[in-house]
């Protein structure tokens, strides 16, 4: 599983990449191995006013849907439309051309209730540990 140093999580599975003003927001490699085969995403129109922990989106599976909620608060600036037609990018590349949302972030502090890359590779060993534990 990958974890790339440079972006925060939040315990949605769900990363950020901040440069300036603007966020980049995905799912992690964790959460699209959870979740399998993507069948479809719908995602927030541009121009969209997203709340910290608010939902932009939703992941189909053969199985399950899957909620996307947002690390950090903003405006939706751009969509990666390429997943419409290409949605096993989420699951090829889930920290590069897998990206979901591009947020105009409205608060920065919104940042400092994310974990680092050591505290989510706990948090999913944690979450592992239970889930095992519950099968």
């Amino acid at each position: 599983m990958i974890f790339p140093k440079d972006l925060k999580y939040s315990k949605e599975h769900t990363w950020v990449r901040v440069d300036g003003e603007e966020a980049t927001i995905g799912i992690t490699d964790f959460a699209q191995s959870w979740i399998g085969n993507l069948l479809n995403i719908d995602l927030f129109e541009e121009n969209s006013e997203i709340e910290s922990l608010g939902l932009f989106g939703i992941l189909e599976t053969s199985k399950v849907s899957f909620e996307l909620y947002s690390p950090v608060s903003g405006t939706i600036v751009k969509k990666n439309e390429k997943l419409m037609d290409q949605i096993a990018l989420i699951n090829h590349q889930p920290y590069g051309e897998g990206w979901m949302i591009g947020l105009r972030m409205r608060d920065i502090h919104d940042l400092a209730g994310l974990m680092d890359v050591e505290a989510y590779k706990e948090y999913v060993k944690r979450w592992e540990d239970i889930e095992r534990s519950v099968k």
